[in-house]
């Protein structure tokens, strides 16, 4: 029999079943952190807006109407947490250091369950997607590091599908390009 549905999920828990929540959290927890992650740059920042995020889906779980999967629902509110909470810290970097803390962070975190060969290719990775302009590496990160379809990135980052195409189209021309260009100096 298969998983039930986000929704199904979210009308469960507005009727009192606490093994909803546990579920929709399996499902989407490591998503919500590494999206925290990456827009706070600080694991115990990526944490506390984890659990906001999770409380947030608590108390609408009666009223929310998902049109997509949860994952697509929550990215904006994450992102949303994750900066309030680097402002509130009063982390203000230029984009291009906090990005870079964001990543180590990202990379570490995924790192410590990865093999050294594995490890390597991710930190490689992660170093060229700090070469690609903030809205590309976005919907590069959602649509293939994440998995999300375009349909999902389009919601997730409320624009286009065409855009979401155009974007990722663009940021794996970029990384491609780089890539060249690092072997050719090499």
């Amino acid at each position: 029999m298969p998983p039930p549905a986000d929704q199904a999920l979210l009308d469960a828990l507005a009727a009192g079943n606490v093994s909803a929540f546990d579920q929709l959290y399996r499902r989407a927890g490591s998503f919500v952190y590494r999206v925290a992650l990456r827009v706070s740059g600080r694991e115990s920042d990526a944490a506390d807006v984890a659990q906001e995020a999770f409380l947030h889906v608590l108390e609408k779980a009666g009223t929310l109407q998902l049109t997509g999967q949860l994952t697509t629902y929550l990215y904006p509110v994450v992102t949303r947490l994750a900066r309030r909470a680097r402002e509130k810290a009063g982390r203000f970097q230029s984009d291009g250091d906090a990005l870079e803390g964001a990543l180590a962070g990202l990379a570490a975190a995924r790192v410590r369950d990865a093999s050294l060969g594995e490890a390597e290719r991710l930190a490689d990775l992660e170093g060229a997607l700090l070469t690609l302009p903030a809205l590309q590496r976005e919907a590069v990160v959602l649509r293939h590091l994440e998995g999300l379809t375009v349909t999902e990135t389009a919601m997730a980052l409320g624009i286009p599908e065409g855009t979401v195409r155009s974007r990722v189209h663009g940021g794996i021309h970029t990384l491609r390009e780089t890539a060249r260009d690092f072997f050719e100096d090499r």
